[in-house]
């Protein structure tokens, strides 16, 4: 493998069709500051929603992550679907290089090559046991609207509670990548003491071709908090942005309807805000993008819909407190 080139920051306008953009109906959503109890709107902007048939490949999508106009869609399994934000149209199914859950997809400003087009990916396996739940760093290629992927790097996990559902977030900010997931190593297990933790660790450095491996021994800090379900994470100016499901609503595996993106403050572990999304679609990939939060939904298991699926990809305002200014 080359030695990768960086830091290329390639900054693109994320731009939409205004007739194809519409303010929701759930504008009671607001942003609360846990530390001074401030609320502020959270204003929220439908980006692109379709029904689909049940077959449809949608049905199986399980994060995302957004660069220049395109958001990258990658479902369980081993494929990724993209969109294309400016016509509202899906490009192409481009296969994976592996097949897992693909729960978490981010985005880092790294490049594999100067002329690359887009940055390097990290992608989480996010599995269900015996999966020891590694990432891949993974290359994009495009020609002509059609896409490929490779892997340049594997971030080998050696946490035991991780192998039911661990994702990673990289924080290049401060040279740091952290791993989420549960206390209890299952994170359908209902329990107290079952908390959704996060480890954090330094960056090794993933210009190198050699594989990375994160145990025990590398942990910097543990932060413990009380929630269940944990979906996409992101990192932002400092903060991790993750989707979380309330440990009070939890009943069997309906955890559509009570549902908060939650906001870490890096530098101490603490939850900065909070926003209860009450929406009746189970959230699953989360970015941020031009300063926009971005989380794409869909309407559940096969088995409570079992003839349709709607896929949506929501927009939301930040806090002023994190925002870039």
């Amino acid at each position: 493998m080359k030695k990768l080139s960086f830091p290329y920051l390639l900054i693109i306008s994320l731009t939409v069709c205004s007739a194809c953009e519409d303010i929701s109906d759930n504008q009671d959503l607001k942003w609360m500051d846990i530390s001074t109890g401030r609320e502020q709107p959270a204003i929220e902007k439908i980006i692109y929603e379709e029904s689909f048939e049940r077959g449809y490949d949608l049905r199986e999508n399980q994060s995302m992550c957004i660069w220049g106009s395109k958001a990258f869609c990658f479902n369980d399994g081993k494929e990724c679907k993209v969109l294309d934000l400016d016509s509202k149209k899906w490009l192409n199914s481009a296969p994976l290089p592996i097949s897992s859950h693909q729960n978490n997809a981010q985005f880092i400003n790294k490049y594999y090559e100067k002329t690359d087009k887009y940055p390097l990916i990290l992608l989480s396996r996010g599995d269900y046991p015996p999966s020891s739940n590694d990432a891949y760093i993974v290359r994009v290629s495009e020609s002509d609207y059609f896409f490929s992927f490779s892997i340049v790097k594997t971030i080998h996990n050696r946490i035991k509670e991780a192998n039911n559902g661990g994702c990673w977030v990289i924080d290049e900010d401060n040279n740091k990548i952290y791993l989420y997931c549960m206390t209890l190593s299952d994170w359908r297990l209902k329990d107290w003491n079952n908390k959704f933790c996060v480890y954090s660790f330094s960056l090794p450095d993933i210009s190198t071709p050699e594989d990375i491996s994160l145990g025990y021994e590398d942990v910097l800090d543990k932060w413990e908090y009380t929630y269940l379900i944990h979906q996409g994470g992101t990192f932002y100016n400092g903060f991790l942005f993750f989707n979380v499901g309330s440990m009070e609503s939890y009943e069997g595996m309906n955890i559509a309807s009570d549902q908060d993106v939650i906001v870490i403050n890096t530098r101490n572990g603490r939850i900065e805000a909070i926003m209860p999304l009450r929406d009746d679609k189970e959230t699953e990939g989360i970015c941020i993008y031009n300063n926009k939060l971005y989380i794409s939904f869909k309407n559940g298991s096969k088995e409570q819909y079992p003839t349709s699926i709607v896929f949506s990809l929501k927009e939301y305002t930040l806090p002023e407190s994190i925002r870039l200014k």
